[in-house]
């Protein structure tokens, strides 16, 4: 605990600072939420109040997106620094006080008079004559052009329309090139050329508001920069319809667009794809025993990779089951069985099963040959390993490992000793339960009595062995 803090009495009734220069240069043009989510945050700062992004999310009322978004929208200010996403940290920064722009009357005279003239029933106040003043000088748009997108807005909103609202409208226009009095009547008839459109657009997504300006220039970059018709935009606002509007809208867009899905029908197909990848994998989800909220991640991370590995929807549901009867229960688990399986280039469902059959009937002959040596315990990996390398590496048939295992099985260690008769039936080429029948066993065994037999002895150098053995590695090590 801190040795001094405050109560939560004093900070009920204490103060905290906020510039000036933010009320006046940076809180108009915010969103409310923004404002809170920056006031709130600088009450936090200047009281030493720890708190996490939750919390903050509960004491505002904000939604965690509208408080990233916030925190956001004051770093591209230069108001506060993200320090950290995760966890989410915020460093407020000192507002930089910047020298007062300085304007003649005289120049904005004409524009003031055209300015108060939209508003009959209102002053329009100095403080705002500034900002479109400044607005002016920044983006070197006309002033008459300024004018039209004035009374535009108000043609859309009212009189009561504010004029963050209108110099929002005014920046997007900028952006886009659009600075002389024709630039802004050719804007304007776009958009009522395209009101149908955008009339259409919003009933399909179930925007029940009237269509923004913003929502307009979203439409112009789909069909002017994308290459998007009517059709295809409609198609694709049934992604959308109910969330999120037409910024949603254009995320679904931007997603196509950059998948080159330009048509109604290309994104109908690729539609029923995703409904089949997300039908999968749900079915996957519930036969390994697990539950998701959203499932895209596991169809990024897991489903569409096999898929596209070349497995059979039908096998990889039977490898979910064998994964949940051999209790593994996990997305990273059934990854190893699938990679194991596409190694063996078992892709159907077919094959899968007649690899496991293989499996089991392998099991059996190895537990076979443990009961022979005397044993009763399970198979394990490392009798596997040993049996293949015995079968497929050495080229012992089944009947002659039994029938060797049959001669060392009274010896306390006959795994070792039958891997070491084996290895020394190797050496002599008996592979075959006749050639091993032929050859003296019992004579070789390691407990024998040893004959005297000259054997010359060989030492290497450095140099033959380098490169021999490049790393460890790659020598194939059984485990016992």
């Amino acid at each position: 605990m801190a040795f001094c803090r405050f109560s939560n009495g004093y900070l009920s009734y204490g103060f905290t600072s906020l510039d000036n220069s933010f009320i006046t240069k940076y809180m108009p043009f915010a969103k409310d939420e923004y404002v809170k989510a920056y006031i709130y945050g600088l009450f936090l700062c200047s009281n030493n109040v720890s708190s996490s992004l939750e919390n903050f999310s509960e004491e505002t009322d904000l939604p965690i997106d509208t408080v990233k978004e916030a925190f956001e929208y004051w770093q591209e200010q230069g108001l506060v620094a993200i320090a950290s996403t995760s966890p989410f940290e915020i460093a407020y920064l000192p507002i930089k006080d910047e020298p007062i722009k300085l304007y003649k009357k005289e120049k904005f005279a004409d524009f003031n008079t055209s300015l108060q003239s939209l508003y009959p029933e209102r002053e329009v106040p100095s403080g705002e004559y500034l900002k479109y003043y400044e607005f002016a000088d920044d983006t070197k748009m006309q002033l008459d052009a300024i004018l039209m997108i004035v009374k535009y807005c108000i043609n859309l909103k009212g009189t009561n329309v504010r004029y963050p609202y209108v110099l929002t409208v005014a920046k997007d226009w900028a952006a886009s090139g659009i600075k002389t009095v024709d630039d802004v009547e050719n804007r304007i008839k776009e958009y009522e050329t395209n009101s149908e459109d955008t009339r259409l657009i919003a009933k399909a997504i179930g925007k029940k508001s009237e269509v923004e300006p913003e929502d307009k220039e979203l439409y112009i970059k789909w069909t002017k920069s994308w290459g998007f018709d009517i059709e295809s935009i409609l198609y694709a606002a049934t992604f959308s319809k109910n969330k999120g509007g037409f910024p949603k809208l254009d995320k679904t867009l931007d997603n196509f667009y950059r998948l080159s899905l330009f048509t109604s029908g290309e994104m109908k197909e690729y539609k029923k794809n995703r409904d089949k990848l997300y039908e999968l994998a749900k079915d996957v989800t519930s036969r390994l025993g697990l539950y998701y909220e959203s499932l895209d991640y596991i169809i990024e991370t897991y489903v569409s990779k096999w898929l596209n590995m070349g497995f059979d929807e039908s096998a990889l549901l039977e490898i979910a089951d064998i994964s949940m009867k051999s209790n593994i229960r996990s997305y990273e688990g059934m990854n190893n069985r699938v990679l194991s399986f596409f190694k063996n280039g078992r892709l159907t469902k077919k094959a899968v099963d007649d690899y496991v059959a293989t499996l089991i009937e392998t099991d059996k002959t190895i537990k076979s040959l443990i009961e022979i040596l005397g044993s009763s315990r399970l198979v394990n990996n490392a009798d596997r390993d040993y049996f293949n390398t015995w079968t497929n590496v050495w080229g012992f048939s089944v009947e002659a490992i039994r029938y060797v295992a049959g001669t060392v099985s009274k010896h306390s260690q006959s795994f070792a000793y039958l891997n070491n008769t084996l290895g020394r039936l190797k050496e002599k080429n008996c592979f075959s339960i006749g050639d091993v029948m032929k050859a003296d066993i019992a004579c070789d065994s390691p407990n024998a009595k040893k004959k005297s037999i000259d054997i010359q002895e060989r030492s290497f150098t450095k140099e033959e062995l380098s490169g021999l053995f490049t790393d460890i590695d790659d020598l194939d090590i059984t485990e016992v």
